[in-house]
């Protein structure tokens, strides 16, 4: 029985694997989305090198008897460690080892511990090294100084430089990122914690150099926020924890939180920092599509009389602006964008207009429509001494659509 369920395993990776070519050899075509795979799995993203997963299961299966199991089908560690074997022998049998990343707890260490020259990972790590591979440790202490990393990789750092041939050796090619891509450190044997801090011009993208210490803290906040709400809401035994890059919680010593606890905290802050990054994004795309609206119709000022004369009907003299925090028609320029305080959000937009000869009355205004934002008022207009008063949504009219665009 064990040899029937081992070759059907075996040929069930296979049939993956040859899927996976398949796939790969769409994309080099430029029609990944035509291949076998992309059908059966729409969500399958971009494979950088093939995976011999037949072999690998064959490698797992040798030592975990897989197959030799009766009641116990093969389980989602069975399977991340057969995919894990299989793109390990890709890259050796494909090209040479360059780069090997480790996580730190409950990677090499346990979590909160420390790599202490027992660790049996380390002889493997210096024999990546020896082989010419670059060795980087990507962890999410968020540690400013270097001395602070040197403490939790004490036992790695000094026995790279006991080794005479691998203390120039492993000159940057031993680098410590913490706090999640926030802080650089490479192995540098002239200083006493054998790490020295990388300038962040020299290894951050574009994208993270446009970043200000304005938007990060407020995302933080909000993250603080979220994450506060949540252990008052499950009663969690932990404390909140910020620093300069980052915001997490901790247990007390000797207490360990259910996983179920912790998912849950990962997903309602995830969504909630989400939504703010949505609100956020939203609010520039409007705010620049207004300057930009505005800038260009304000030369075509006569054309947009008309369209009003045609389709909103409104009276004419001083610029309507609409505004939640404007309860009076102000007189000002054409076309100008109205704020009003910095503090709101959507709430705080809104835009003036000229307005054509024609005399309908307030009728005819609350024909027109504005979709700055929802919370518009319609306005009514009566003579003298125009005011705005509430009385619900805008709702711009199908017959204006053209003009809009």
């Amino acid at each position: 029985m064990a040899i029937n369920a081992h070759g059907r395993y075996s040929q069930i990776m296979k049939d993956v694997e040859e899927l996976i070519l398949d796939h790969i050899a769409h994309q080099q075509s430029g029609t990944a989305h035509a291949s076998k795979l992309k059908l059966l799995v729409p969500s399958v993203g971009t494979f950088f090198t093939p995976l011999p997963l037949q072999d690998a299961f064959n490698f797992q299966d040798a030592k975990r008897c897989i197959s030799s199991r009766r009641f116990v089908p093969p389980s989602f560690n069975d399977i991340r460690l057969v995919l894990n074997t299989a793109q390990a022998m890709s890259i050796v049998r494909k090209s040479k080892l360059e780069l090997v990343t480790f996580d730190g707890d409950v990677t090499l260490y346990d979590d909160g511990e420390s790599l202490t020259p027992d660790n049996p990972v380390i002889p493997r790590i210096l024999d990546l090294l020896h082989n010419g591979a670059r060795i980087g440790i990507v962890t999410a202490a968020g540690y400013t100084e270097a001395h602070k990393y040197y403490e939790r990789l004490y036992g790695l750092l000094d026995a790279v430089a006991s080794f005479d041939d691998l203390r120039e050796q492993a000159r940057n090619r031993l680098v410590v990122m913490g706090g999640e891509a926030n802080f650089l450190f490479t192995y540098t044997p002239d200083v006493d914690c054998k790490l020295e801090s990388v300038p962040k011009a020299d290894w951050q993208l574009p994208e993270m150099q446009s970043w200000t210490e304005e938007n990060v803290t407020a995302l933080l906040d909000v993250a603080e926020r979220a994450l506060k709400d949540c252990v008052h809401t499950m009663r969690l035994p932990v404390s909140v924890l910020r620093k300069e890059r980052a915001v997490g919680i901790y247990p007390s010593k000797g207490i360990k939180l259910a996983r179920e606890q912790l998912e849950e905290t990962v997903l309602v802050t995830q969504r909630i920092l989400v939504k703010h990054l949505f609100l956020s994004i939203s609010i520039a795309i409007t705010a620049t599509f207004l300057t930009i609206w505005t800038g260009a119709f304000r030369s075509r000022q006569t054309h947009t009389l008309l369209c009003f004369q045609r389709f909103a009907f409104i009276p004419s003299q001083p610029s309507l602006t609409i505004a939640p925090q404007e309860d009076e028609i102000t007189n000002q320029h054409p076309f100008q964008a109205a704020t009003t305080s910095s503090s709101t959000s959507a709430t705080s937009l809104g835009v003036s207009w000229p307005v054509s000869n024609t005399s309908a009355g307030s009728k005819g205004v609350n024909r027109c429509t504005w979709a700055t934002n929802s919370y518009l008022r319609a306005p009514t207009i009566s003579k003298p001494g125009w005011r705005v008063r509430r009385r619900g949504l805008l709702t711009r009219p199908r017959r204006c659509t053209s003009w809009m665009r």
